[in-house]
């Protein structure tokens, strides 16, 4: 089967499924993108973090993700710049901004300062991080902008009901084809549709 036959619908509104929806619509998928009511999440810094783990996965999430941000940028003329590795994050101690204590060299002072964030802020100040000379945001922007006019067809305010086989029903009523769903939406949303839940 050609792929102007394969329809491709995306649900959600973050990045993956910004990048499902670019990279689906630049290999010719006729591609609906259901961002469904609200605004995915936003990152706290415009950076890309990882969070702390051994230096070989490290160094492959690093690689992953700037590969899969220099393909987009590429496929679509938006250049992302170089990279550049570090912690961007700052705490306010004593009237300035400093370095966390885990950005120190030696590592057993780092995940000894780590270790006494509490679990939610080990997750959001990552370990390491990479930042583009385009900020993030701004590349997000464009992209959304840019994929209507290459015919995406967008469509916002609506969720996804249900899935049914060769169908993706919105809450509309309204039935469109699919071939292949990629859901890329918030988990407890998903549980409220049939034939997802």
């Amino acid at each position: 089967m050609e792929r102007s036959f394969q329809p491709v619908v995306v649900v959600g509104n973050g990045w993956a499924a910004l990048a499902s929806a670019a990279f689906a619509a630049k290999v010719g998928h006729p591609v609906t993108w259901i961002q469904g009511t609200g605004r995915g999440l936003i990152a706290p810094l415009p950076a890309l973090g990882l969070p702390p783990t051994s230096a070989t996965k490290k160094e492959g999430a690093l690689t992953a993700a700037r590969e899969t941000l220099a393909r987009l940028s590429n496929d679509w003329d938006l250049s992302a710049g170089e990279g550049q590795e570090a912690i961007f994050l700052r705490e306010f101690r004593n009237k300035s901004f400093r370095e966390p204590r885990w950005a120190k060299e030696d590592a057993k002072a780092a995940s000894q300062a780590r270790a006494e964030l509490w679990g939610a802020e080990r997750f959001l100040a990552c370990a390491h991080e990479v930042r583009f000379d385009r900020d993030l945001l701004d590349l997000d922007d464009a992209l959304r902008a840019v994929l209507p006019a290459a015919g995406v067809r967008v469509i916002e305010g609506v969720p996804l009901a249900a899935f049914k086989g060769t169908e993706a029903v919105l809450a509309s009523g309204d039935a469109i084809p699919v071939w292949r769903l990629i859901y890329a939406g918030a988990w407890n949303e998903c549980r409220g549709m049939v034939g997802l839940g």
